[in-house]
């Protein structure tokens, strides 16, 4: 980030964000008024945000036949506010509001969802709110519906981002409901009128795009990696209730895998980090289905992957220079 003190307004959010995770349960006033709080700066945010320019770009240019019956829900958002105030501001406002209340039902519902909470939650809902916005909005989405085993949650989901569908599974086989999880795809498929090849073209166009924008680096990958790691070793303790040696040998299988495939697979393709992350959403639902009693040493593994994932994420930003307004808006309105 070009201004050290927008660099502090990120930390003081996603330090908020955890402490009104934590204490949720006693008060989840606090938590209520962080999110309003974030969405308030988020919409002022000015140049900020790598994906800002581009999303003020489509607002500006969004029509209603510009509206796909692919990933319907952002275009949709974009065309109401412009038509009502023509504002890039107003529509900010709505996708945060919005955002918010989604993660605010997730966590007012499901106790066991405090190891998300705690781990990459703050930094996911952060970048929600500035960058990847479609993908950002179908997080959320996409634990309610492995939590709920709800396919309306999924088909909700994937008209926010077609990586949905590859949750897809987990939906269909918690309940065994496979026939009627293929049968309830087809028909989806068959009524929004288009083929699968679309579907598929679709992934590869992605592909490609990530493959030639995006330049790599030798760690690239490495800290949402590190993050499946984490929620894995979590699932053992807390839902399977794995004990020293069984966890010993789970934990060290568990990492061979995922470093050889980060080193054949993760750190060369680009949209392979966009499957890490769902794969990590994924898990922390699952773990969130669980009733189990909150485990403390799951719950400390979470707090301590956290703040290092947050720190990650803060050093990152602060390497970066890249917006042409400086920073946060309101910063820029009190102190200019």
């Amino acid at each position: 980030m070009c201004d050290k003190l927008g660099l502090f307004v990120y930390a003081f959010f996603l330090i908020s964000l955890t402490f009104g995770i934590y204490i949720r349960k006693k008060n989840p006033v606090i938590l209520a008024l962080t999110f309003l709080l974030i969405t308030f700066f988020a919409s002022l945010r000015g140049g900020s945000g790598v994906d800002t320019a581009l999303y003020i770009q489509r607002f500006q240019n969004i029509t209603f036949d510009k509206i796909s019956i692919v990933e319907p829900i952002l275009p949709t958002m974009m065309f109401l506010s412009k038509n009502i105030m023509n504002s890039f501001t107003l529509f900010s406002i709505f996708y945060g509001l919005l955002l918010s209340s989604l993660y605010y039902i997730l966590f007012k519902n499901n106790k066991n969802s405090i190891y998300f909470g705690l781990s990459i939650f703050p930094l996911i809902y952060i970048d929600s709110l500035y960058n990847g916005l479609r993908i950002g909005l179908a997080y959320p989405i996409l634990f309610l519906a492995i939590v709920n085993s709800s396919k309306s949650y999924l088909l909700f989901s994937v008209t926010a981002h077609i990586s949905s569908l590859l949750i897809t599974p987990l939906i269909i086989i918690k309940k065994k409901y496979i026939f009627l999880g293929i049968l309830t795809a087809a028909v989806y498929i068959y009524i929004i009128g288009f083929p699968v090849e679309f579907i598929s073209e679709r992934y590869i166009s992605k592909y490609y795009k990530y493959q030639e924008l995006v330049s790599r680096s030798s760690f690239a990958g490495i800290a949402d990696t590190v993050g499946l790691f984490i929620s894995l070793i979590i699932y053992y303790i807390t839902v399977l209730n794995y004990k020293e040696k069984k966890l010993f040998y789970a934990i060290t299988l568990t990492f061979f895998v995922l470093f050889i495939l980060y080193f054949i697979l993760i750190n060369k393709f680009m949209f392979m980090l966009r499957i890490v992350r769902l794969s990590m959403i994924a898990v922390f639902a699952l773990i969130a289905t669980n009733q189990n009693k909150i485990n403390k040493l799951a719950l400390y593994i979470s707090l301590a992957f956290g703040i290092l994932y947050s720190l990650n994420y803060l050093r990152q930003i602060s390497a970066t220079c890249v917006y042409p307004n400086g920073g946060f808006l309101p910063m820029q309105l009190i102190f200019t």
